[in-house]
């Protein structure tokens, strides 16, 4: 019984509870050992776990490329997306095993799950983002439970994300997988006055000594990265990582500390993608 290429949990019996496993992007993770590899993203043995509010996605295993389950009865599996997991045997996404019947409630699971609030839908994980933050029109958004009852205890789901967001979002109920979507599960609607396409425009002053400014543009609501280059295309810092609403933005860059010459600073946005350059002068 090999596998578990992301997380492996078992024998978990004399800790004295539940192990809570929650708030993980599990991606890309490949098994390559014995034919019986089971559990690409999670392998469970033997262990009562509460799987809560993870995203996997993009492993393989011989059986369950999303999460196996053997000899774990009592296990939650709560407010997760399984999407893009392949098995090359058996059972795509899912892999339960003899003694094992955990509940599955209110996760994203492709192929479809029985069970309360499960959904077989595309995540709509946002393009080209290496952290899989969910879009504007997930069907994920507000579809997740903040608690459950299972086996006479409430289980609650994380208080926040990983990258610090309140789980929910006020106004808004719990999301599945790991990112809590600071949208409240309803369509965007255009900001009035907000911009009509995506534009970066160059840097102010430049050359400049040693802070310069960026502006930029975003027709839309989405999730945006500002990073700074060296000529090399080293990475020197990110001004920017997170989601923002349509409008008009504007940043700093302090370049005290680094050598004179010329540096390259890149605009990433949806599909959008542009780069130009700037130039430290001192």
């Amino acid at each position: 019984f090999q596998g578990g290429a992301g997380a492996y949990i078992e024998r978990t019996g004399n800790i004295g509870g539940d192990v809570l496993f929650a708030n993980n992007l599990i991606y890309k993770n490949k098994y390559n050992g014995a034919e019986t590899c089971h559990g690409g993203g999670l392998r469970l043995r033997h262990s009562n776990v509460k799987v809560v509010n993870n995203t996997f996605t993009e492993n393989k295993a011989s059986y369950g490329g999303g999460i196996s389950s053997s000899q774990s009865g009592n296990s939650l599996i709560m407010n997760n997306i399984f999407w893009g997991d392949t098995a090359t045997i058996s059972m795509t996404e899912i892999d339960i095993s003899s003694g094992s019947s955990p509940t599955f409630v209110y996760n994203d699971i492709q192929g479809g799950w029985t069970g309360e609030g499960n959904i077989d839908a595309d995540p709509h994980f946002f393009p080209g983002d290496p952290l899989f933050h969910l879009s504007d029109n997930s069907p994920c958004i507000d579809a997740g439970t903040e608690s459950y009852q299972h086996n006479g205890t409430i289980c609650m789901c994380p208080p926040f994300d990983f990258e610090g967001d309140p789980r929910p979002w006020p106004g808004s109920g719990a999301d599945m997988g790991w990112d809590e979507s600071q949208i409240v599960g309803i369509e965007p609607q255009p900001l009035a006055g907000a911009p009509k396409s995506y534009t970066l425009e160059q840097n102010y002053p430049n050359p400049f000594n040693p802070t310069t400014t960026i502006e930029f543009a975003l027709p839309q609501t989405g999730f945006v990265t500002l990073t700074i280059y060296n000529i090399l295309g080293e990475k020197v810092t990110t001004l920017v990582s997170e989601r923002l609403t349509a409008g008009k933005y504007k940043y700093d860059w302090d370049a005290s500390g680094l050598a004179n010459g010329v540096y390259l600073y890149r605009l990433e946005a949806g599909s959008f993608k542009q780069t130009k350059k700037l130039i430290l002068l001192k």
